[in-house]
């Protein structure tokens, strides 16, 4: 791998917290390699943590970046960098923990 041109990876659609325990795995592994990690989620940090899961804790608490939230076509205009639409949260690994 060139890490001077690759030094992250995005997970997103389908749905990456319909499979919590494969994307933990994944998110392990990456993470064991120095990578940064962020994770796109049609649902929102607290859908999330409502769960409940040790898989989605463990997720939540070791990617770098989540950017939760549905897309919504009708805001996407003005949604800036990362975001797809406007109701969609850039989440740093701080706020997560």
């Amino acid at each position: 791998m060139v890490r001077e041109r690759h030094d992250g990876v995005t997970i997103l659609g389908g749905e990456p917290f319909d499979q919590p325990e494969s994307v933990a795995e994944l998110v392990s592994r990456l993470k064991n390699h120095g990578l940064h990690v962020t994770v796109y989620s049609g649902f929102t940090i607290e859908q999330l943590i409502e769960r409940r899961l040790p898989s989605i804790e463990y997720i939540l608490t070791h990617i770098d970046l989540l950017i939760d939230g549905p897309y919504m076509v009708s805001l996407r205009e003005g949604a800036g960098e990362y975001r797809g639409s406007r109701n969609q949260r850039i989440i740093g690994n701080a706020t997560i923990r």
